[in-house]
């Protein structure tokens, strides 16, 4: 069989290659908008590190914004999108 019309495998080693290595912003949150991870990129841009976040709801780290932010986290159902993996 030619390896080209093999379907290829998403595994997590591939998520995470991608996640830390990715040239935009990409965070993971919990149910409660918590964070559970961010990536260096997300990181840099903000002046942030994970460490200083993490376990922290986007409410706390994004302040007097989140009231524009927060519609499209709800609206969008990204932050549940997760959950459909597993």
């Amino acid at each position: 069989m030619d390896q080209r019309s093999e379907p290829k495998r998403f595994s997590a080693r591939h998520f995470l290659d991608f996640f830390y290595h990715a040239d935009v912003g990409l965070a993971i949150f919990d149910d409660h908008l918590r964070y559970i991870a961010l990536n260096p990129y997300l990181e840099r841009v903000h002046g942030i590190s994970a460490e200083s976040i993490i376990g922290t709801t986007l409410q706390q780290a994004a302040g007097e914004a989140y009231s524009q932010v927060e519609p499209s986290f709800q609206s969008s159902n990204l932050h549940r999108t997760a959950r459909s993996w597993a």
